[in-house]
């Protein structure tokens, strides 16, 4: 999993992956309040990755303004190529009165950002 990875919305994940722990940064390439999302300080990720060739994983990090993301997926082989598919959550500073909305959920894919030959 360590690498340069690129989802379809043009995010940039930087991971890299020691034993079970993953460090890493995403840039993210979506905001949902202009301003939300700072492009010249990426979230700081920290997570857990699974055993084997096809490994599930956890990561989250913290956006500036108080968000916070969390994300499972697992790495699957297509066509020989690596491909991390992952859910979402996104977690939103709120009053108690907003509590209801203050939580989205979603779907990523990633892929690595060097070319990987395709039959």
């Amino acid at each position: 999993m360590t690498g340069v990875w690129v989802n379809t919305l043009g995010s940039v994940l930087n991971i890299s992956a020691e034993g079970s722990q993953i460090r890493g940064s995403l840039h993210s390439s979506v905001e949902l309040h202009p301003g939300a999302v700072c492009e010249q300080m990426p979230g700081e990720l920290v997570g857990l990755v699974g055993q084997g060739d096809q490994p599930t994983f956890t990561m989250s990090t913290g956006w500036k303004g108080g968000s916070v993301t969390a994300w499972v997926g697992q790495c699957f082989q297509i066509s020989g190529c690596p491909v991390l598919k992952t859910i979402w959550l996104l977690r939103s500073k709120a009053t108690i009165e907003d509590n209801w909305k203050a939580t989205r959920i979603g779907e990523d894919v990633f892929y690595q950002q060097k070319k990987c030959d395709v039959d």
